[in-house]
């Protein structure tokens, strides 16, 4: 069986072209004119609130803080225009941004992805490769497998290959444990006696062919022929001519799969890979070796098969420039890999293949970035879902202050979620000095205290010990409030 390169005439004659670097091949993408817009949230929970005075209510000198369900502050600020304090390591102040051209300057020490970032899985067979690619026109945005990170400041766009702009000509269904090889029939008139190729299981999976020639195949004996392979289910490389690409293969599957034949134009799927006439000409210690991917390929010869799952195809370009191979469906992505075998007068050699991924007709899609911007407040982005009340954060304000509807659920939702508080004054009971609902002992203790000059009243305590309401806090509020305790002469009920 012949497994290498066809031997030099002579040893010191053998010459062999650069090898290319292995790789897939990806090119530009014109994002200038989209073919359809999506709209995606990409932004993580955030929570937008407003803090408003009530009615007599001076909330310059007060002090607030938002609790979650634990009881655990989250946040504190003042009243007035202070700044907010965010505890919550993964969540931070987004108050002061307004616009997208806001954003665009996150401090520093923002720049963290499980923070400013969001996860977003786009379509398997849209945005993820190898069938397709996401574009950041602003670059950056952060890949990780099938998945992204993207900001909503930056702009993205989903290039993928697209089923409903290829031009199919056939479809096949290939069996389970069973790798397919279809073989252009101008392979028979070419004179191209060099191109062959098998398949090598990575593992020591068997593969057994309907053909004589066992896993080997040259292409000239199977011209216009689709050759079988029994093959356990596993992966396979595609070696053409005794050469493969590390990385790249084909598999047998253990459930049937399905193949769409697609006809494209050879420039079309490799662009820049060779000249318009479908011509190449390689360069070697100081010689030009001339191909033509279409014509006689006696001497100089371009040798390549398509793969993609279990199907493997073996075109040639025909007068048109177009070849046809078979792409798997559930992908829509296929390869070549390719070879070269020049000929001189003193020498026969090859190499410089490698492989390229085809080019299929592909779709671009603006990912419309949907994202509310808080217009004024405060905004906490990345807020954990939890049920907030909005406190006093000073024991005396508590007292004598009431925050109405103070308690707010935020859930795991990307839409903007606000709430506006109001803190208004809390009805004080006339007599009730420490402000705790009831009259007793110890505000008879609070009134005699201020009255002596030992202990002032603090806050609105004020208001509530002025019982006769004279403006005046004395002897005489002190023992209006004792004997409304003993029960001999009640203050009248009222609220200040």
């Amino acid at each position: 069986m012949l497994k290498r390169k066809i031997a030099a005439l002579s040893a010191a004659a053998v010459m062999v072209l650069n090898t290319m670097p292995v790789s897939a091949y990806y090119y530009d993408v014109d994002v200038s004119n989209p073919d359809s817009v999506i709209d995606v949230r990409v932004n993580k929970p955030y929570f937008n609130f407003i803090v408003k005075a009530g009615e007599g209510v001076n909330m310059d000198d007060m002090k607030f803080a938002l609790k979650n369900s634990s009881g655990d502050v989250v946040a504190r600020f003042g009243g007035g225009d202070s700044r907010l304090e965010v505890l919550d390591e993964h969540a931070f102040d987004f108050s002061s941004y307004h616009s997208v051209s806001d954003a665009k300057w996150f401090p520093s020490s923002y720049d963290r992805y499980d923070d400013v970032y969001d996860l977003f899985t786009p379509d398997p067979i849209k945005g993820v490769e190898p069938t397709g690619q996401m574009y950041n026109a602003v670059g950056g945005g952060v890949i990780n497998g099938d998945k992204y990170y993207l900001q909503f400041k930056d702009e993205y766009y989903y290039y993928y290959a697209d089923k409903n702009k290829f031009n199919i000509v056939d479809q096949v269904t290939v069996p389970a444990n069973t790798i397919l090889v279809d073989t252009d029939a101008k392979y028979a008139t070419n004179n191209d006696k060099t191109t062959y190729f098998w398949l090598e299981p990575i593992s020591s999976a068997d593969l057994v062919s309907d053909h004589p020639q066992s896993n080997e195949l040259r292409m000239c004996n199977v011209a216009g022929k689709t050759v079988k392979f029994r093959a356990q289910p596993g992966t396979y490389h595609v070696r053409v001519n005794g050469g493969r690409a590390g990385g790249y293969t084909c598999q047998a599957y253990d459930h049937e799969t399905t193949y769409l034949k697609v006809k494209i134009p050879f420039t079309e799927a490799f662009p820049d890979f060779c000249n318009s006439d479908l011509t190449i000409d390689q360069e070697a210690f100081g010689k030009t070796y001339h191909y033509d991917l279409r014509g006689d390929q006696s001497v100089n010869t371009f040798s390549a098969l398509y793969y993609s799952g279990a199907a493997i195809s073996a075109p040639i370009p025909d007068a048109d420039g177009n070849i046809q191979l078979w792409v798997s469906e559930d992908e829509l992505t296929a390869y070549m890999e390719y070879d070269y075998t020049f000929r001189d007068d003193s020498s026969i050699g090859g190499g410089g293949g490698s492989v390229r991924q085809v080019q299929l007709p592909r779709s671009v899609e603006k990912i419309n970035n949907i994202f509310e911007f808080p217009q004024k407040g405060y905004c906490i982005y990345n807020i954990q879902p939890s049920t907030y009340q909005l406190v006093l954060d000073d024991p005396i304000l508590a007292r004598d202050y009431v925050i109405k509807s103070n308690t707010v659920k935020v859930t795991d939702t990307k839409k903007i979620q606000q709430k506006s508080f109001t803190v208004d004054v809390k009805p004080l009971l006339l007599g009730d000095c420490n402000r705790d609902g009831a009259i007793n002992i110890i505000d008879v203790s609070i009134v005699a205290a201020q009255v002596k000059g030992i202990k002032k009243l603090d806050g609105r305590g004020p208001l509530t010990a002025d019982v006769d309401e004279n403006g005046k806090i004395n002897i005489t509020d002190v023992s209006s409030i004792a004997a409304h305790v003993k029960n001999s002469k009640k203050i009248p009920r009222k609220y200040v």
